[in-house]
C-alpha cells in the first residue's frame, strides 16, 4: 500500500488518474477517522480534551504514509513493532482513562 500510496503521490501532478486515486485514498481515510472518533465520542470513551472533529483530524495524520514510510523504512522496525506501538500510541492518546481501565 506504501508503495502505491507514493506513486499516486508523485504522479498526481502529471497524471489525472493518479490524483483522483489519492483524492479518494485520503478522502476514506478520513471518513473512516471521523467514522472511529465520532463513535467514540458517542459512547463516552474519547479521552479528555479531544473533540470528535479534533480526533478525527489528529488520527488522519497519525496514519499519514510519511509516519510509516519513516518507521518501517528508515527505523527499520518490523511491521509488528509498528503495529502494537501504533496501537498503544492510539488507545493511551485517544481512549477515557475509564476505557482504558475496562480493557
Amino acid at each position: 500500500m506504501l508503495a502505491i500510496s507514493r506513486a499516486a503521490e508523485r504522479l498526481r501532478g502529471f497524471d489525472p488518474d493518479a490524483a483522483q486515486h489519492r483524492e479518494r485514498y485520503l478522502s476514506e481515510q478520513i471518513v473512516a477517522c471521523r467514522r472511529l472518533a465520532a463513535w467514540l465520542e458517542r459512547e463516552g470513551r474519547l479521552a479528555p480534551g479531544w473533540t470528535a472533529e479534533t480526533a478525527a483530524d489528529m488520527l488522519f495524520g497519525l496514519i499519514s504514509t510519511d509516519l510509516l514510510e519513516r518507521l518501517l523504512h528508515e527505523r527499520g522496525w518490523p511491521h509488528r513493532r509498528l503495529a502494537r506501538h501504533l496501537a498503544l500510541l492510539l488507545r493511551s492518546t485517544f481512549l477515557s482513562q475509564e476505557t482504558r481501565n475496562n480493557r
